[in-house]
């Protein structure tokens, strides 16, 4: 079963692998694992960061792990890392700024420092490399975001 997980931290998971977090999740217990789901998340279902990530994992294994909670729409599972490295390396699914001109992404990271955004541009700017890599850019028309790359 393919299963999603969004974050700000795709580059350290395509590298390393995934690690546990754990918190409370709006509950009085601790938990520790990664949480996937079973259709891709947004910031609108509580997940962070710009790049949602793909894996392949046995039902029977997620089933192990569901997080139960009523009338979300979607399935959750809060699995282990170790469990869930088994089956990886996970892929990139989509970015928020796949398909956009560096230069447009320069932009943006203004307009998110501009309106006080920081945490999303910092996201991005350091997504900059991951995009670039995994061939998810535009091509520029010119070279006018050259600058930014040679750290200008």
């Amino acid at each position: 079963m393919k299963v999603y997980h969004r974050t700000p931290e795709a580059e350290a998971i395509l590298n390393d692998g995934f690690l546990d977090t754990t918190g409370t999740y709006m509950t009085v217990n601790e938990y520790t694992g990664v949480f996937v789901s079973d259709t891709p998340l947004d910031v609108n279902n509580g997940a962070a960061g710009m790049t949602t990530l793909v894996i392949e994992v046995p039902e029977d294994i997620l089933k192990q792990h569901e997080w139960i909670q009523e009338g979300l729409g979607y399935r959750e599972f809060l699995i282990p890392a170790s469990i869930l490295n088994r089956y990886g390396p996970p892929e990139i699914d989509e970015h928020d700024y796949q398909g956009c001109k560096l230069t447009d992404i320069l932009r943006e990271i203004t307009a998110f420092r501009r309106n006080g955004n920081d945490d999303e541009a910092g996201w991005l700017e350091d997504d900059i490399p991951l995009l670039q890599e995994h061939g998810l850019l535009a091509i520029e028309d010119d070279d006018s975001a050259h600058g930014f790359k040679e750290g200008k």
